[in-house]
């Protein structure tokens, strides 16, 4: 399975990644509190939404397998923005 046959199966996986990937860092405000984490940014804007269309509560049953769930969360989390700042890196 590729990140090509998600979107075959489910188009809005690739609004989600549009999502993500236009997002930038500008240095100094994508949070209002002067830093960046993707995980933070991750879990409270793509999660849910990623949780509907992969995964074992996906709409489409051709996408409730686990892979499918490690490709799209993978491809949505390296297209945010690198943590800057928060503490995630070291």
């Amino acid at each position: 399975m590729t990140w090509d046959d998600l979107i075959n199966e489910e188009p809005e996986l690739l609004d989600l990644y549009t999502k993500a990937s236009i997002l930038v860092d500008t240095g100094n405000l994508v949070v209002p509190v002067g830093y960046v984490c993707a995980n933070k940014v991750f879990y409270n804007y793509f999660r849910d939404p990623l949780s509907r269309l992969v995964g074992p509560k996906a709409r489409n049953p051709a996408l409730r397998s686990p892979e499918a769930s490690r490709i799209a969360y993978a491809k949505i989390y390296d297209a945010l923005p690198d943590c800057r700042g928060c503490g995630c890196q070291p």
